[in-house]
């Protein structure tokens, strides 16, 4: 999105009303295709994100890792 337009201002000032319930409104693009995607996230990482899924804590652990390590190998 280019800089200063007026939605990513909206979104902006949205943004920082939600900081203090730990939610952010995300927009990613679809590396396939370039469509954008808006989304709301979570920013915290707290007792009620943890039991916010049905994977136990360490089939997380698990996930994480496998991402994070094809994204290294991906840049690499």
């Amino acid at each position: 999105m280019p800089p200063n337009t007026s939605l990513e201002l909206f979104v902006r000032d949205i943004n920082k009303k939600l900081d203090i319930m730990g939610l952010e409104i995300r927009r990613v693009i679809d590396e396939e295709v370039g469509t954008p995607y808006w989304g709301i996230a979570n920013t915290r990482n707290d007792d009620w994100a943890k039991i916010a899924t049905f994977y136990t804590p360490e089939q997380v652990i698990l996930f994480k890792y496998i991402v994070s390590s094809w994204l290294i190998a991906v840049r690499n």
